[in-house]
């Protein structure tokens, strides 16, 4: 219905808006009524896989995203806060539009926090809860990011836990759904 959504400007008084609304509710129907039973395991994974995210293997999705193909993480990464790749810009005289910026979270990061469009996380970073990085910023490598807006604590060394423990914990939480 949509194709691929790639950096862009976009009317809202138009076809191709009222497109993306559609896949958006659809996207959210679907969030609410299964969605949340698959989070934290590869099922989350492989869905936004197939619908065009760029995520390492070994990264954990305690979230959803949002414009898919917008969105790339890094190895050992950990997101736990919906990642939305658009914006409404202010009114003009004549209409409203929404822009498309890609998100990009590096290795070893930890996504806690609210990411706005064409934000880069650097390897290593971490965005805490209730931060918000405004849109375009990039955060450095090895940093931690908190605050509303958010500001930046160099030289933060991140802890990311992920491994085969949390696989295998995925795996129980499946295979107790299907039980289910």
């Amino acid at each position: 219905i949509i194709g691929p959504y790639g950096t862009r400007r976009l009317d809202v008084a138009s076809i191709s808006y009222l497109r993306w609304w559609m896949v958006d509710r659809s996207m959210e129907l679907c969030e609410s009524w299964v969605g949340s039973y698959l989070l934290d395991t590869k099922i989350i994974w492989f869905f936004h896989r197939l619908m065009g995210a760029k995520l390492a293997w070994s990264c954990q999705l305690d979230a959803f995203i949002r414009e898919q193909d917008l969105v790339q993480v890094g190895d050992r990464s950990e997101i736990t806060h919906d990642i939305v790749c658009r914006k409404f810009m202010p009114w003009n005289e004549k209409q409203a539009t929404m822009i498309f910026h890609p998100i990009s979270v590096g290795k070893n990061c930890v996504v806690d926090g609210f990411v706005l469009p064409g934000v880069v996380v650097g390897d290593g970073s971490k965005v805490l809860k209730l931060a918000s990085v405004l849109e375009g910023a990039h955060i450095p490598t090895n940093t931690l990011a908190k605050g509303a807006p958010a500001i930046a604590v160099e030289d933060y060394d991140v802890d990311v836990t992920s491994g085969q423990w949390e696989s295998l914990l995925g795996v129980v939480k499946v295979a107790w759904l299907i039980f289910d």
